[in-house]
């Protein structure tokens, strides 16, 4: 129970402070971004801008599959050339044009 206690207060807390700082936060990530960017045209990519590459991709495939699983896939299959057939079957099935009735 009072592990339960500590695991909701500290969810409050994150919550908190996400509502009264999230968008300091988000800019100052987008400037991050924009600076591993910068370095990449540059030719000056360093293997810490690499690796958080890697995990916020990979966060993307696998956080990100459970909400949209068709996304993640996709996203997969564009960095590792992993191909799942279900999902590329069913989205193309989504989305192929149906010809006019007669």
């Amino acid at each position: 129970m009072k592990f339960l206690k500590r695991t909701l207060l500290v969810l409050a807390v994150f919550v908190l402070l996400l509502a009264l700082f999230g968008d300091i936060i988000g800019k100052g990530l987008s400037l991050h971004v924009a600076g591993i960017n910068n370095r990449l045209q540059s030719g000056k990519l360093t293997t810490f801008d690499k690796l958080q590459c890697q995990v916020f991709y990979n966060s993307m495939i696998y956080v990100g599959g459970l909400a949209y699983p068709e996304a993640a896939d996709i996203l997969e299959q564009y960095l590792y050339g992993r191909v799942k057939t279900y999902t590329w079957r069913r989205i193309t099935s989504k989305h192929r044009p149906s010809s006019p009735s007669n």
